[in-house]
């Protein structure tokens, strides 16, 4: 995905750095999701909660512009029109 090697060096570092987190934050919420799971009326609300987000994500990534020009730097961007519907779009996520 990366062309640039000290992108990917960079990223390889992170992964290292945090999965140890990752993995306990996996635990924690695991334990919270069994809960949930039990009771259809939380599950059932899970699901749909869940399908919006990931509704939001796919639009997010399609808005999103990489712009790399071969540069030691690059950009990610997204118009601001775009930007503000996605704004509005998670708050109702999160009612």
């Amino acid at each position: 995905m990366f062309k640039h090697k000290q992108i990917l060096r960079a990223t390889r570092d992170l992964k290292w750095d945090i999965m140890p987190e990752l993995r306990d934050i996996k635990y924690r919420c695991q334990k919270h999701v069994d809960f949930v799971m039990e009771d259809p009326k939380l599950k059932d609300e899970a699901m749909a909660i869940h399908k919006l987000e990931v509704k939001l994500i796919e639009k997010i990534e399609k808005d999103l512009n990489f712009n790399d020009q071969g540069l030691d730097m690059w950009t990610l961007s997204m118009d601001n029109n775009k930007f503000k519907e996605n704004v509005h779009e998670a708050e109702g996520v999160d009612k």
